[in-house]
């Protein structure tokens, strides 16, 4: 049985969660995946294959299987089956570009069979399921469970294709991605649509850099290279979406879902994303730090049971990055990246959240439209204040490691940070880096970049407050570049492993904060013996604790000269090694059993763990998941 997720509808999210219940549907069918009392479902133990990686040939595997059967009433359409099969609904084709897209209706199952050669070809979901019968696309692994490969490279494109996209003139967007999910009409969104048990592949050659896209055919014959941002699936205006069990890799992103502001309205909006079971690796750029191995924007995220291996070798991206409100990130695996996690501003739908933008923009809604769109802001600005990350397993290794593990608060824009507190608990971090590679690793970096003046004009002090002005008329004041308003980053019950990756020789020096004026929580916590220890960093004036500066106009005194993190008198340490550095397991007789600290109240009981994964040696791409009985161990795993 697959993993599920609580059921996250876009309206409603978070005040759901606060109160530990469950929302209407929770439990039903389609796409719903919660149950009763918001946990997940999976086996108490299973082994889920995995993949050797390899480029275009062959087929991988993703952490969590896929049983691609007709479920829905609609047609079972299914692509490259040996099998001759006949019967009410079922239309057999050769090739995905037989397939009816442009029909597509609700009930419908597109099932892709595996076959030894990738399908060189593309498609678009541009219509609509519905909750209790979703548009599904599916793969049938081969009898060793090896997906169905789409391959990227000079993939064609269906000639029907391009009467869905008349309405917008030359930008079909085919060169956006291998899959493209958006609908017919410019104004239209399309719901319920799930995709899983595939691998995506091939948008880019070596030496990936931006230049080195590949080519495919478009719909009218004509041969085009990718965007620079191609992405395997590539999403734009949809809600209650499931990308389950599939395989991405060398792609210039995985995953790439965007939202739009409240200017263009609600249908812009991506909501209700389960993100499950996937294996992201080799993807993203050389040198260039704006492509990551999934890349989102939009309200309401459940991401889960992922495998993230390294991007592709000298890039500069993200295992996963998020500018979204109501996120819930667990039982995942990551491996390196710029930042494994990157927790910034939302950035194209700032209206849709931000009370000083919203302001301004619901005034030039239509008077019907506009007490929805203030219940929606209201959620989102209640769900942009939490972020809960656990039960996640961190593999920061070699080389290839870059300095701070998660980034939490914005990366362009002062007054869009995300104002509340990360929850960050019961999760495992391994550090096997070099000091000749990395002098200093770190787990948490806040708000990294500050401009005065961000919204050019629009931004004006008003009493010394940045307030968001146009035309004439005060919206209000924006969030502040102060840093007592700065995000709180709360570590509870987590393991931190320090380690060098080359026997005998030094390990990389250790910092909990990048700035000075993070905001950092400790509670309970394991870490390795010395981690106070400053060995190279001589500009550190505080062993152990980032001393960063920021600029004095937008920190409040004393910020650059003291850190901000509280709590080391909990931490426990030890110098031997409390986990299995094969699976991330806790040793028996180790430091780590009987420790945990109470979770806190304001964590509703719906997110306290009750999963786990760990890895299997020797085969990346697999996770071992299973039931978590109880919350004494500290880390990832009990």
């Amino acid at each position: 049985m697959t993993p599920t997720r609580p059921h996250l509808l876009a309206r409603g999210l978070w005040t759901a969660l606060i109160l530990h219940t469950c929302l209407p549907g929770c439990g039903g069918g389609g796409a719903t995946h919660g149950g009763a009392d918001g946990s997940v479902a999976t086996p108490d133990s299973a082994v889920i294959p995995g993949t050797d990686g390899g480029v275009f040939t062959g087929g991988g595997q993703a952490p969590v299987a896929v049983d691609c059967q007709h479920i829905g009433s609609g047609r079972d359409i299914q692509v490259g089956n040996p099998a001759v099969e006949s019967g009410s609904g079922i239309l057999q084709v050769t090739s995905i570009g037989d397939v009816p897209w442009e029909t597509l209706a609700a009930g419908d199952t597109v099932r892709i069979f595996h076959r030894s050669e990738p399908y060189r070809e593309k498609f678009t979901i541009a219509t609509s399921g519905t909750e209790a019968q979703p548009i599904r696309v599916c793969g049938v692994p081969s009898a060793s469970g090896e997906l169905p490969v789409l391959s990227g490279d000079m993939a064609t494109t269906r000639s029907a294709l391009g009467s869905v996209f008349g309405a917008y003139g030359n930008d079909s967007m085919q060169q956006r991605g291998i899959v493209i999910i958006r609908g017919e009409e410019y104004e239209e969104r399309v719901e319920w649509i799930t995709v899983e048990g595939l691998r995506f592949t091939g948008t880019m050659h070596a030496p990936y850099h931006t230049e080195d896209a590949n080519d495919f055919v478009d719909w009218d014959g004509t041969t085009r290279p990718y965007d620079g941002g191609a992405a395997g699936i590539r999403v734009q205006k949809a809600a209650h979406l499931v990308i389950r069990g599939n395989e991405f890799d060398h792609l210039q992103v995985g995953v790439y879902m965007i939202s739009q502001d409240l200017n263009y309205g609600e249908q812009f909006m991506i909501r209700d994303v389960l993100l499950e079971g996937n294996y992201f690796h080799d993807n993203a750029l050389v040198a260039d730090y704006n492509k990551h191995q999934a890349y989102i924007q939009g309200i309401g995220f459940t991401v889960q049971y992922n495998y993230f291996g390294s991007p592709i070798a000298g890039s500069l991206g993200n295992d996963l990055k998020m500018r979204t409100a109501g996120e819930v990130i667990r039982y995942n695996y990551f491996e390196n990246g710029a930042h494994a996690i990157d927790l910034v501003d939302i950035e194209d739908f700032v209206g849709a959240v931000q009370p000083w933008q919203f302001a301004y923009q619901v005034t030039q809604l239509p008077n019907a439209e506009r007490t929805d769109a203030m219940t929606r802001q209201a959620e989102a600005w209640t769900a942009y204040q939490a972020t809960f990350v656990y039960g996640n397993l961190f593999h920061m290794v070699g080389e290839d490691a870059w300095p701070s593990v998660i980034h939490y608060g914005f990366d362009n824009s002062p007054f869009d940070r995300r104002p509340g507190t990360l929850y960050f608990y019961f999760n495992t971090l391994v550090y096997e880096t070099d000091a000749a590679d990395d002098s200093t690793m770190r787990v948490f970096d806040c708000c990294s970049d500050f401009e005065d003046s961000y919204y050019g004009d629009d931004a004006v002090q008003v009493g010394g407050l940045w307030h968001y002005v146009h035309g004439g008329t005060d919206y209000g004041p924006m969030l502040q570049q102060v840093a007592e308003d700065f995000p709180l980053m709360r570590a509870i019950d987590n393991v931190f492993v320090l380690k060098s990756h080359t026997p005998g020789q030094p390990r990389s020096d250790w910092e909990w904060n990048r700035w000075a004026s993070d905001r950092v929580s400790l509670e309970r916590n394991f870490i390795t013996t010395g981690w106070d220890t400053q060995d190279l960093d001589s500009s550190a004036t505080l062993d152990g604790f980032g001393m960063g500066q920021m600029p004095e106009s937008v920190v409040y005194p004393g910020a650059n000269g003291a850190h901000h993190v509280t709590g080391a008198e909990t931490l426990i340490t030890g110098a031997a090694l409390p986990v299995d550095l094969q699976t991330f397991a806790p040793l028996a007789g180790g430091p780590l059993f009987d420790e945990a600290e109470a979770l806190p109240s304001d964590i509703p009981a719906s997110l306290h763990p009750t999963h786990q994964v760990s890895l299997v040696p020797g085969s990346p791409g697999q996770l071992n998941i299973e039931a978590r009985t109880s919350l004494t161990t500290l880390g990832a795993i009990e």
